[in-house]
Parts: C-alpha cells; structure tokens; sequence
C-alpha cells in the first residue's frame, strides 16, 4: 500500500514527510517517510483496517481508513497538507502547542519570557535565565517559562537544575516535544543513560522526524553498551535531515569499534572528520584513524 504527499498548491514538500499507519486502536504498525518524489510505501500487511496518519508541523494534520482485502498493492488518493489556520497570542513560536494555563499567563510573565527570549539570541544567557526565571517567579504553572528557563540553565552547563526544571515543563505540557529532547540531553550530561533513554523514546513518539531526539538517544544508547541500538538510531537520525548533526558520526564510530566493525568505524570517523574538521574531538579522530591505518584496516567494501 502506498501514496503520495502534496502540498495544497499542488507542489511537492521539500522536506521528508513522517507518515504513520496505526490499528483502528492507535497502536503503531508501521511508519516511513517520504522519498524526494512525496511518495511512501507500506509492505507486507495483512487484510485488515488501517488509519494512516501524517502530521506536520505548521501544518493540517491528515487521518484516512484504509481497508485492505487482498490486494495490499493499493494505492491511495493524494494526500494533501493544508497550512494550519491555529494562530496563538504571540506567546510561542508557529507550531508550539501552548497550554490553556500559558494562555492565561500574565502579562508581567510574558513580558519577561519575551526578554529572556531576546537576551538568548543576544547571547546574553545570564539575563535570560534572570528573565525566565522572573517568568516563572510570576506565574509559577507557565509552561514556556519553565522550559525557556530549564533550556537557558542547560546552555550554561547547570545540568541538574535545567532537569528538575524541565521536568515540571513536561508536567505542564506533556504533548510538546522540546522539553524531552532538552532533559534528554541534561540527563545524558550527568550521567543518567538509562532515564535519558526512556525520556527521549517518549520524545521520539511525539516527534518521530526530529533527527536530534535519534542522535541523543544513540549517545545514551552507547553509554548503556546498546551498541546495535546507538547504530540503528544515529543512521536513522541521518536519514532524516540534510544537514545531520556530526556527534552521530561518532556515535556509529564508537560503537563500531566495540563491536569490532573496524571498517565501518573507520569510514564514520573519515565523514566525521570531513563534516566538521575543526571539531575539538578531531584530533583524537585523527588519532584513531592513523591506529587503524597501521593496524591495515581497510575500508568498508561498497
């Protein structure tokens, strides 16, 4: 069964579209993304009823039933992306999901969030965290306070107060993404692999297409000796951006090298180095790489 995905002027989306099939229940069967000609493909499926699902940010969500007989080669209509017609109160960015206590923030705390938000572009991440903090001093139940403020205190490297913090965000608002992936990333900073796994794969479930929540989660994967996991979820998160973060290069390289794939951690470190060569952990890539050179590792076979 397949398809494809367009925009409602007709055009292709020029970005990789997450499409679910689910059960008439809700419970995940499968799920793909689209390829550069707005197309998706479901094998092997049984005679059942299906729901495929596609939500994008900025973005109509779309459900169709599917009921497949025999013939699972079934092509269904275009599905079309119409942009969404929410608009908030300017206090989150397009697309955030805002909680109807946000909505009745104050004013005195939105002013604050506002500040804070300029003073992070600014760099200025002092008066940001004193802004969102004063965000949250105001209307303690805000959630953008509390996650600007857990995502300000996770810049400046307080890893265990950006958690305590985002945790109360996700509180708040357990249906928005972000604050998962910023106390993933916290937890993986002190150490917790194990609460940064099962953190980020709710994160995952909520944002599916962010390659971020696959590299962060291969690192506390990694951390765990869940080597074929790491791999599995750095390629995936590779897949899903032009412009993939390099750590999950050296996510694939690492455990590679435990599971004594030398070839394919030769050519992960080789990529890493090209994508970011002035990287502070390139000289120990470097390193690595000469070790192999004079142990005769060969490259991966094509």
């Amino acid at each position: 069964m397949g398809g494809t995905v367009r925009l409602d002027d007709g055009r292709l989306p020029d970005f990789r579209v997450r499409v679910g099939l689910y059960a008439p229940n809700r419970t995940l069967v499968d799920e793909t993304f689209t390829d550069s000609a707005g197309r998706f493909e479901f094998t092997r499926l049984r005679a059942d009823t299906f729901l495929v699902v596609v939500q994008v940010q900025g973005y109509e969500p779309v459900t169709e039933e599917v009921s497949l007989a025999f013939v699972v080669a079934a092509r269904l209509p275009p599905i079309v992306l119409n942009p969404s017609q929410e608009k908030g109160d300017g206090s989150a960015p397009p697309g955030w999901i805002v909680t109807a206590g946000d909505l009745r923030a104050p004013k005195t705390a939105k002013s604050a969030l506002e500040k804070g938000r300029q003073a992070v572009e600014r760099e200025e991440l002092m008066e940001a965290r004193e802004q969102f903090t004063r965000a949250v001093k105001f209307y303690p139940d805000y959630y953008l306070g509390n996650y600007w403020l857990g995502l300000s205190q996770l810049m400046m490297g307080e890893w265990k107060e950006a958690s305590k913090v985002l945790r109360r965000a996700i509180e708040l608002n357990p249906q928005a993404h972000e604050p998962y992936l910023a106390l993933g990333k916290s937890l993986n900073q002190l150490n917790q692999p194990q609460e940064a796994k099962e953190v980020l794969l709710r994160g995952t479930e909520l944002s599916p297409a962010t390659a971020a929540f696959w590299v962060e989660l291969g690192r506390a994967e990694l951390s765990l000796g869940e080597f074929g996991a790491a791999i599995e979820h750095a390629q995936r998160a590779r897949q899903l951006t032009e412009e993939p973060p390099t750590e999950l290069y050296l996510i694939v390289a690492n455990s590679c090298l435990k599971l004594g794939r030398y070839p394919e951690a030769k050519l992960a470190l080789q990529q890493f180095l090209q994508a970011d060569p002035q990287s502070p952990s390139a000289p120990k890539a470097r390193e690595v790489l000469e070790k192999m050179k004079r142990a005769g590792i060969l490259d991966p076979k094509p």
